[in-house]
């Protein structure tokens, strides 16, 4: 006696790759300043912390020189966390109507992205002692939409 098992197309990929993001799908990310991507600080201690905080807050004044010059830009931060490895891929671009817009797009491979709404101002905030997603840092962007709530913050 045989047993016979059809595999599923997914076979063989390791669940924790089932969602890919792309983040120059349908861009030309050429025209866009590249902020690179900026790891996470959770488990860094000493100098190592300290240096990686500064190039947190370095990517946050990138994000925030970018929006204020209305140049496009792009850069992906890494986030904290136990069991999964969340990325914000962040754009600075305008929309099809012109108006600039900072597009946030979550990702963790595990999900399907999920994007933000659109923000359509931004500001530094002193950071709150609950943060979706904690650091040592004593001030955050804030992103805010058209009504001014906020959607997302780094």
């Amino acid at each position: 006696m045989f047993l016979v098992t059809i595999a599923p197309p997914t076979a063989g990929i390791q669940e924790d790759y089932l969602y890919r993001f792309d983040p120059a799908e349908g861009l030309e990310l050429s025209e866009y300043s590249r902020g690179g991507t900026i790891g996470t600080c959770y488990w860094l201690e000493g100098r190592e912390l300290r240096g990686c905080l500064r190039r947190r807050q370095a990517a946050r004044r990138f994000i925030y020189d970018h929006w204020r010059s209305k140049q496009r830009a792009y850069i992906a931060i890494h986030f904290p966390c136990d069991d999964c490895s969340p990325t914000m891929h962040v754009f600075i671009e305008p929309n099809e109507a012109g108006e600039w817009r900072i597009a946030i797009f979550q990702e963790e491979p595990r999900y399907p992205v999920r994007r933000s709404p659109d923000a359509f101002r931004l500001i530094y905030r002193k950071a709150e002692k609950v943060e979706p997603w904690p650091e040592q840092a004593r001030r955050v962007l804030s992103f805010r939409d058209v009504s001014n709530v906020e959607v997302d913050s780094f």
